[in-house]
């Protein structure tokens, strides 16, 4: 279960352009995986995804590339 097979305009845009890639929300990502904000909170409580945090615990931000990258290698290694 994952959003791998996910595109993001936006990301697709920045990275054409020689942009940085914008940085998701919890939420954000969550819509994108189409699951839970508690199932994104669980993933990064499990180290399934990576996080990128702010200068409080609560901040919390995504790497949209680095999301699918981590999740895709997680799904590889559980088909072995």
């Amino acid at each position: 279960m994952g959003c791998s097979g996910m595109e993001i305009p936006d990301h697709q845009k920045a990275e054409q352009e020689g942009r940085p890639e914008p940085l998701l929300t919890r939420r954000e990502l969550a819509k994108l995986c189409k699951v839970s904000t508690r199932t994104i909170d669980s993933w990064v409580a499990n180290k399934r995804i990576p996080v990128l945090r702010g200068p409080s615990e609560r901040c919390v931000r995504f790497s949209w590339s680095d999301v699918v990258k981590s999740l895709r290698s997680a799904e590889e290694g559980s088909c072995k």
